[in-house]
């Protein structure tokens, strides 16, 4: 599977997945306590947001908000929340999806940026996407144990 169909279906994931995790939640809304659920809720926000990019993880916060305010707050099954305390809990659960999306970018430019030689002599620049090699190399790698393999 192509890197793009891959992200295709997580931003489908991330659309639909949140929503659908608060539905089957919904069905024992009695028994699970708000905080509970806007746990779980991040949990999925979460994981998304690990394995995709900011707009997975922007529309998966926006997803568990909307399926946390139909499903478990008054009036339910409709988009209107009639408690200050529920609009602060969907506002932390949209901030805190955005918060980790964040982040986990930061870690994966983070890690792709350590993956490059420390020497510039054989490597351009650093990016999200690796290094970029330069037009002209030396001819040995430029740090013992490295290979040109690394850089991209």
């Amino acid at each position: 599977m192509s890197a793009r169909r891959d992200l295709t279906l997580l931003h489908a994931a991330s659309a639909f997945g949140p929503v659908l995790l608060a539905a089957l939640l919904g069905l024992a809304r009695d028994a699970l306590t708000p905080t509970v659920v806007a746990l779980v809720l991040v949990l999925a926000v979460v994981a998304v947001a690990a394995a995709g990019d900011r707009l997975s993880g922007v529309v998966a916060a926006l997803s568990a908000a909307l399926g946390y305010d139909v499903f478990f707050t008054r009036p339910f099954l409709s988009p209107t929340i009639a408690s200050p305390a529920d609009v602060e809990l969907v506002v932390a659960l949209v901030l805190v999806g955005l918060a980790v999306s964040e982040v986990a970018i930061r870690g994966r430019r983070a890690q792709a940026a350590s993956a490059c030689p420390v020497s510039t002599a054989g490597c351009g620049s650093r990016s999200a996407r690796g290094c970029r090699p330069t037009a002209s190399r030396p001819s040995s790698p430029p740090r013992p144990g490295a290979s040109w393999d690394t850089c991209r």
